[in-house]
């Protein structure tokens, strides 16, 4: 089997997991959390971009000659360390004394600016959840059919 059968194969799974929506009621309420909450979560998305670029901006000035000063060269080189230090990893341990604040401050931001879309989504998804119990639809368990007995959230 060539190599271009089996990409044409996986290409074609990939559309029946995305065709999985007419199939999932918690995919469709994903999709509709999604839809009601998009403008909150793109500006919170371009708020995060506007982070990356002030952070990585920072630690190019901050690390010209620190010692880790080759991953600094330009601005656009440092926002890929800057963007992987803002999901929590740190691929560079050897920072001057300015970037080690700069680092500090970047962890605590890397806490804010990915725990505003997750409260968009939880609120969401509970918003989601009372819509269906206040219609009087029942949800079930995918797996077992059991039928879920919830009580509104407020």
């Amino acid at each position: 089997v060539s190599t271009q059968s089996t990409g044409a194969l996986r290409v074609l799974r990939l559309t029946r997991v995305l065709k999985a929506e007419r199939h999932s009621k918690v995919l469709g309420i994903w999709w509709s959390v999604l839809q009601t909450n998009f403008s909150l979560l793109a500006t919170a998305a371009s708020h995060a971009g506007v982070a990356a670029i002030v952070f990585a901006t920072i630690l190019y000035y901050t690390e010209q000659n620190g010692p880790s000063a080759a991953e600094f060269t330009s601005i656009p080189k440092s926002l890929w360390v800057t963007v992987i230090m803002l999901t929590g990893e740190f691929p560079l341990s050897e920072f001057s004394t300015a970037g080690k604040f700069v680092t500090v401050v970047i962890a605590v931001a890397a806490v804010a600016l990915f725990s505003i879309p997750t409260a968009i989504l939880g609120s969401g998804f509970i918003r989601a959840l009372n819509e269906v119990v206040e219609n009087g639809k029942e949800v079930e368990c995918p797996r077992c059919g059991e039928q879920f007995d919830f009580l509104p959230l407020e």
